[in-house]
């Protein structure tokens, strides 16, 4: 993925608020399908429904707004749309995803140095095709909520627990849903 994000406004100090804009492009760099799973021929062979990458081009656009207030949260609100440029050689071409989300953290530590972090997203999912056909198993509509806990090591290191879990959804034949957990470790490079 190549991409670039610009700060639009960014107000440092005391109340204030951050604007970003992006946009990038995914190449096809990764394995993708060397055949489609939903095809005549795959009932005769070995395949897989998934794979690391989609063999297409696709572009993305997002925005994120932030505003810090004598309010005891920084509030956000974030969006993102994907859409695909190309189709594989084999015919595949993965649905538009369209999503938004609000975002809350609080501005004084929950305890020493632990700030919590609450995020909300719907997203939209276009089914996919294959070959000018919709995909099974394509397409859905979600509701999920996911909370952080992020430890402030210092000025520009962080540790960071977060959880994420599926509140509503809508979703085409028998697609995977999950409860996601990530530790992570956040550094400033510059």
């Amino acid at each position: 993925m190549l991409g670039l994000r610009k700060i639009m406004i960014n107000e440092n100090f005391g109340p204030g608020q951050r604007f970003f804009i992006d946009g990038a492009v995914t190449l096809p760099t990764g394995k993708d399908y060397f055949i489609n799973p939903f095809g005549i021929e795959a009932d005769s062979i070995n395949h897989t429904h998934f794979a690391l990458g989609t063999g297409q081009i696709s572009y993305s656009l997002g925005s994120e707004w932030w505003v810090r207030s004598e309010f005891p949260y920084i509030m956000g609100i974030s969006t993102k749309y994907k859409h695909a440029l190309t189709e594989s050689n084999i015919g595949f071409s993965p649905g538009s995803v369209a999503g938004l989300s609000l975002h809350a953290i609080q501005q004084s530590p929950l305890f020493k140095f632990v700030f919590p972090y609450l995020k909300m997203e719907f997203r939209r999912e276009w089914p996919d095709k294959w070959a000018g056909e919709v995909a099974p198993n394509s397409g859905a509509l979600f509701l999920d909520v996911s909370g952080q806990l992020i430890y402030e090591v210092s000025e520009s290191h962080s540790i960071v627990f977060s959880i994420g879990y599926p509140l509503w959804q809508v979703i085409e034949g028998s697609q995977l849903s999950s409860i996601n957990y990530a530790l992570s470790y956040r550094f400033k490079s510059f």
